[in-house]
């Protein structure tokens, strides 16, 4: 079994007073300390925030690039994993734009560069291979969302039918709309289906259903953030849950963790 947790923790040039990363920083490694995951997907990390987790969390290592110079300028979608566990076997980042391998490129109507980081894994313990991608729409760009969806599907249709695939990702987008459809309902797109992890659980989902807040208490406003599978392909999901954790009320961060117990043959 894999545990895979995906987390936006927001950036640390954020203007959040008392909930700045220096403050926040200890909680979001205390929550991912706690639940144990093998794999992060972590999104709007900063390179100070990278060094800092890679402190609190040092049985993991990472891959990822900043997305405004690939190395590491700007907002990473890192993936964190357990390094005793899984040997990478390849990887690599491209940009969410008609241009995916032009580093700092815009896409579409989107505000900012955006960015996908992949990496195909060995897990030493069971002899499985598989893919763990991460990624981050754009918050505004309803086009860009669309098309980086279609994208994503694209992509995946180059990998091998029979690979296990798991996505991870703040897609700024809920269940009812064409991003999240073109992932997982359109036929019409060359590239396998995925299908979320939610849906997938064998067991019911754990904790609220939505997975942003407002400025780190509640209410709680909508999922936006999710796990996606290969639904069929030597996968199954046994539990799925967001993740409420407080400090009296206040959340590490102004999303919450998405948890996914994943099996792969």
């Amino acid at each position: 079994m894999l545990r895979v947790i995906s987390y936006n923790i927001r950036n640390s040039n954020a203007p959040d007073g008392d909930n700045g990363w220096p403050q926040r920083k200890t909680r979001v490694a205390s929550l991912l300390n706690l639940y144990q995951p093998d794999l992060i997907g972590l999104q709007e990390v900063l390179s100070d925030q990278l060094d800092d987790l890679l402190i609190c969390l040092p049985e993991f290592d990472w891959l990822g690039v900043g997305r405004n110079d690939g190395k590491r300028g700007g907002e990473h979608t890192v993936i964190f994993y357990r390094s005793t566990r899984f040997t990478p076997v390849q990887s690599d980042s491209f940009w969410l734009s008609p241009t995916p391998n032009r580093v700092g490129s815009v896409g579409w109507d989107a505000t900012y560069p955006r960015i996908a980081t992949w990496a195909s894994f060995v897990d030493q313990t069971s002899g499985a291979t598989f893919l763990h991608l991460n990624t981050h729409f754009d918050h505004r760009g309803s086009q860009a969302r669309l098309e980086s969806a279609r994208l994503l599907r694209r992509f995946l249709a180059t990998t091998p039918a029979t690979l296990p695939v798991i996505v991870t990702g703040d897609f700024n987008c809920s269940a009812d709309t064409l991003p999240y459809q073109a992932l997982t309902i359109d036929p019409r797109i060359n590239g396998p289906l995925l299908s979320d992890a939610m849906r997938m659980s064998m067991a019911p989902h754990h904790g609220p259903t939505a997975t942003t807040n407002s400025s780190f208490v509640n209410p709680l406003r909508g999922k936006i953030d999710y796990i996606f599978c290969h639904p069929g392909v030597c996968v199954q999901v046994l539990r799925h849950a967001v993740l409420a954790d407080h400090w009296d009320g206040v959340y590490p961060s102004d999303h919450l963790p998405v948890l996914a117990d994943i099996v792969i043959a």
